[in-house]
């Protein structure tokens, strides 16, 4: 069949003519980004329209795969050969692919101060809650040099967003940007002003965004000194508490029961000199362990402590409380038990 549409037409099928040109131009800029970066050890890349290095070399593997794969699934090879072609290339097809996903929100943006060109181009990506940026300063055509890096938090892409100031400093552009909506604090860029850019007329906070005033800082509490009793009855009532909001009966390892008030509260030396902590590891299990988890925390959220500045939700602290932080965790699939650390804070010791 394929013989007599052949002699029919006159001329090759159309078909895989576009397959080897989409392959050739594949390699052929898949090499040329390559050899640039190798040259350059890394500093150059190639940049057409919005998309460097990074996304060539991803988008030219993708397309000389599929285009590779159906040239191969078209000759007259064995089918055998055929078939294990396509496999291979459906693989590597969906890699690429999975690449050229994290890669797919991507903005380029150029920096600009009131409306003239600085000659720096910002490409940031974004993929869930990471978000990075590079500075790319022209050296050709389509060839550009790393100048300097920007990150966000949360995805945040800041260039994209306009949220960043140009200032002319000397023979440098300080350039300050957001790296989280509304977000006060912001990091800063210094660039070397570029032959051609100069932008003489620019001035401070000029280039779309003006960042937001820093708040004033929020005094931070502290503790008021407190005795070695006072930390021992602390520690003893919080005990108490967990155990009341666990429900049921509190059990160790051994499965005798645990009552609060007959624990011991060990003492350690703080690195201040004439004072102490409490410190007390308790392992225990209840009918639910993980429900019973819930309510231990809930009852220290009662008590005015707060969850861990890390996120981590099996932490509560304070700077106030007599009980500095208490932790716990759920290690029922390992030995059936709750493993509970509670610290307090220092004390002074008898006779300070």
């Amino acid at each position: 069949m394929k013989a007599e549409l052949t002699a029919e037409t006159g001329r090759p099928r159309v078909f895989p003519r576009i397959v080897a040109v989409v392959l050739a131009a594949a390699v052929g800029l898949l090499l040329v980004v390559l050899t640039v970066e190798q040259v350059s050890a890394g500093a150059a890349t190639v940049l057409l329209g919005p998309f460097d290095g990074h996304a060539l070399i991803v988008g030219c593997t993708l397309l000389g795969t599929i285009a590779a794969t159906i040239g191969v699934w078209l000759s007259g090879s064995l089918l055998s050969v055929r078939i294990l072609a396509l496999l291979l290339g459906v693989a590597a097809s969906a890699f690429s692919a999975l690449g050229a996903f994290v890669l797919s929100d991507t903005s380029v943006t150029t920096i600009e101060v009131n409306g003239c060109d600085t000659g720096y181009v910002v490409v940031e990506r974004s993929f869930l809650f990471l978000s990075t940026g590079t500075i790319y300063r022209p050296d050709g055509p389509f060839i550009v040099v790393a100048a300097g890096r920007s990150s966000g938090d949360d995805g945040y892409m800041p260039f994209a967003a306009g949220t960043y100031a140009v200032t002319r400093v000397g023979d440098d552009w300080q350039i300050d940007y957001a790296i989280e909506s509304g977000r006060a604090a912001a990091d800063t860029s210094s660039l070397p002003v570029l032959a051609g850019h100069e932008c003489t007329t620019a001035s401070s906070g000029e280039g779309g965004w003006d960042p937001p005033p820093t708040p004033t800082p929020t005094p931070t509490p502290t503790r008021a000194v407190v005795r070695q009793d006072q930390i021992v009855d602390a520690v003893r009532t919080m005990i108490a508490a967990s155990f009341d909001a666990a429900g049921g009966e509190v059990r160790d390892a051994t499965g005798n029961e645990l009552d609060a008030a007959t624990l011991s509260v060990p003492l350690a030396p703080c690195d201040v000199p004439g004072t102490e902590r409490a410190e007390v590891s308790l392992q225990f299990a209840t009918a639910d362990n993980a429900r019973s988890l819930t309510r231990i925390l809930e009852a220290w959220d009662d008590a005015g402590y707060l969850p861990d500045r890390a996120m981590q939700s099996d932490i509560r602290y304070s700077e106030t409380l007599p009980v500095a932080q208490m932790t716990i965790r759920d290690r029922t699939t390992i030995d059936g038990l709750l493993h509970m650390t509670i610290t307090s804070a220092c004390a002074v010791s008898p006779g300070e």
